[in-house]
């Protein structure tokens, strides 16, 4: 067989597979271990994959910190209510109301944008909250079961456990009383760029401060009274403020606290939470529950307080009318009265009624000038419940009125019935009225002491929390916002428990003269009259009855004179001065003090009426009839952080025995030598 000759290729076969096969891996190692063929081009960078997935989860985190810290962009806008073309049954008022889709998810505590809002997100500024008006006090006693305040710490709901009944005591109180106009806080809200859903007065607390009188003449500090000083049931344990931390680069509030913030709002976000925050009922706690006596209307606001729940006693021709019928004075120290004969007490009624009904047409044509048509249509159907007693040209004007203004009450239905559409759809409750009084009970005052007081609200931050809707860092870690002071009231001097009245000198068995005195004190929730007699160098320590309890009055006697000339006030320059007896008394720190007897008798009078008025009150009819009482009862829910700080000292003074102006009420000679 022949022999064969070997191709070039057959030769090196062998070393190019070898040389391919480690090109293919230097290749391998180059591309997959030295670099990647893989990129991706993001923002103008091509990355690799562990470089892509590096810079998502850095996007991740900035994310994560954003919405934690607030900062979202703004959301689509929410759809907004329209009006129908369709006609229907509801053509009259002006066509069908339809409520288009609205999204069925919103992150939790953002607000929503597209609602009426003016002002971008980052640029908020905080509105004022603005003082109460219309500042009024008044002052009462009475016995009552008046229980310690429940604590309640935000985020937590009241214990299980009811508190036992406290036993029966005698009170007194200051109660202050003033009106809040929540139509122009939330026009406010507005101006200042608020979302809708944030441009309500939330009140999380109604805050009282007093000022009381000194002997010198002077106004003291003024001090913060909260409860349990103040009449409350319950109270809302919470911090004001809440700080930001730092995470990654960027401050943020925490989980906690956007949980804390949301667990406060949600605390006072209902009608009945503000009512009890607003106006704590302490009536049902007294005895004699209408010894707590409001005005009924405050200057400059509308509402009537017997419509927030307050009862009042029924009267008559200008009396209070007692439960068993009678009319005019009642209890143990009135008189009997003649009984008005029937046809001169439906005289009476019929005149008072004609009045009224005349008020309120008044009343309704001063609202038809300010085009408030939905309140003076409310005005004119309570003058028409007048109408069998009103003339037929009266009633026919309160026809005309009302005939006149039925296009517009409509529209201002259409108009209220909108806006509930749109503030139901955005999940907003109605919180109080337009205009709405509140009212605080000060149970730590101290009889014969003189006080004053101005009250504001804190209301509840609805940008608490939230850094990237205000323009000041600092805003957004204010949970509660302090409004401004009101005015001072007028001064109130709280009626002492103990009153004593110098009557006339006697001559004594052993021939020395005795200061005769009448005793009133209060306890048990009614007053006790009794006489005493004191001789000179005696301490003045007495019962009004056998019953009551000891008093000690800080004076003795050393001087009882007859005689003595004294000039009453009201009595002419060029009239001569009168005779009457004095009393001089001297305390433990050398202070005199001197009665005129003349002078006392006037007084003594004079508080006959109060103690005729109470009696009056503990046995009056409750007036039913006086206007509708809304559907939730006042429970005494009064919110409070931990601004509290101790009753400051009062000044005591000479007599009382807790101080104050003393039971006397009268002059008060200093030591010689002091300056006042």
């Amino acid at each position: 067989m022949a022999k064969q000759n070997v191709t070039f290729i057959e030769r090196h076969v062998e070393k190019i597979v070898v040389g391919v096969t480690g090109a293919v891996l230097l290749a391998t190692i180059v591309l997959f271990g030295v670099s990647s063929p893989n990129k991706i081009e993001v923002g103008g960078e091509e990355l690799a994959p562990k470089d892509f997935y590096a810079r998502l989860g850095e996007a991740a985190n900035t994310a994560r910190t954003r919405l934690r810290s607030g900062t979202l962009d703004p959301l689509p806008p929410v759809p907004r209510l329209a009006i129908s073309d369709d006609k229907g049954p509801f053509e009259r008022a002006g066509g069908l109301v339809k409520l288009e889709p609205l999204p069925t998810f919103l992150p939790p505590g953002t607000p929503i944008p597209g609602a009426e809002a003016t002002g971008p997100a980052g640029r908020i500024e905080l509105a004022r909250i603005l003082p109460p008006k219309s500042i009024t006090v008044r002052e009462g006693r009475s016995r009552g079961k008046i229980p310690p305040p429940e604590l309640i710490p935000v985020g937590q709901s009241a214990p299980a456990v009811t508190p036992l009944e406290p036993p029966p005591d005698d009170h007194v109180w200051a109660l202050v009383v003033a009106g809040i106009d929540r139509k122009a806080q939330k026009a406010l809200f507005e101006a200042a760029g608020y979302e809708k859903s944030f441009a309500q007065l939330i009140v999380a607390a109604v805050e009282v401060e007093r000022q009381t009188l000194g002997s010198n003449g002077q106004w003291g500090a003024a001090e913060i009274v909260n409860p349990p000083r103040i009449f409350a049931t319950k109270v809302l344990i919470g911090a004001e403020t809440i700080k930001p931390v730092e995470q990654e680069g960027q401050m943020i509030f925490t989980d906690p606290d956007r949980k804390y913030v949301s667990d406060y709002r949600a605390a006072l976000y209902t009608p009945e939470a503000q009512n009890m925050i607003l106006r704590p009922a302490i009536q049902d706690a007294l005895d004699n529950p209408l010894a707590w006596a409001p005005p009924k209307k405050l200057p400059g606001f509308e509402f009537q307080l017997d419509r927030f729940g307050v009862r009042y006693p029924r009267m008559v021709g200008g009396k209070i009318v007692s439960r068993a019928g009678q009319v005019g004075p009642v209890g143990p120290t009135a008189r009997p009265q003649p009984q008005p004969q029937p046809g001169a007490n439906q005289a009476r009624l019929e005149m008072e009624a004609k009045k009224q009904a005349r008020e309120l047409v008044e009343q309704a044509k001063t609202l038809i000038k300010n085009r408030e048509f939905l309140k003076a249509q409310e005005k004119l159907e309570e003058a028409n419940g007048y109408a069998q007693m009103l003339t037929e040209r009266e009633r026919k004007d309160i026809y005309d009125l009302m005939q006149s203004i039925l296009k517009d009450v409509e529209q201002q239905k259409h108009e209220l019935d909108r806006r509930a559409q749109i503030e139901g759809a955005l999940s907003i409750q109605q919180l109080g009225e337009d205009q709405e009084p509140l009212w605080v009970t000060d149970l730590s005052v101290r009889s014969g002491q003189t006080y004053r007081y101005r009250v504001r609200v804190a209301a509840f931050n609805d940008y608490a929390g939230m850094l990237g809707h205000v323009k000041n860092p600092a805003d957004a870690e204010k949970v509660l916002l302090k409004g401004e002071w009101s005015e001072w009231s007028e001064p109130i001097t709280i009626t002492p428990t103990v009153q004593v009245f110098f009557t006339e000198a006697k001559t004594g068995p052993n021939g020395g003269k005795i200061a005769r005195m009448q005793v009133f004190q209060w306890s048990r929730g009614e007053w006790k009259e009794t006489t005493r007699e004191f001789e000179v160098g005696q301490k003045l320590a007495f019962k009004a009855a056998a019953n009551m309890p000891q008093v000690e009055y800080d004076g003795t006697v050393v001087s009882v004179d007859s005689g003595h000339p004294y000039r009453p006030r009201a009595r002419a320059a060029l009239a001569a001065d009168v005779q009457t007896d004095v009393l001089t008394l001297v305390n433990a720190n050398g202070e005199v003090e001197e009665r005129y007897a003349a002078e006392d008798k006037a007084r003594l009078n004079a508080f006959r009426a109060i103690t005729k008025l109470d009696a009056e009150l503990a046995n009056a009819e409750v007036d039913m009839g006086s206007g509708a009482r809304p559907s939730y009862q006042p429970g005494g829910f009064s919110p409070r952080g931990p601004m509290m700080g101790p009753m400051g000292p009062g000044r005591g003074g000479l007599g009382d025995p807790e101080g104050g102006r003393g039971i006397f009420g009268g002059r008060r000679n200093r030591p010689r030598g002091e300056e006042d």
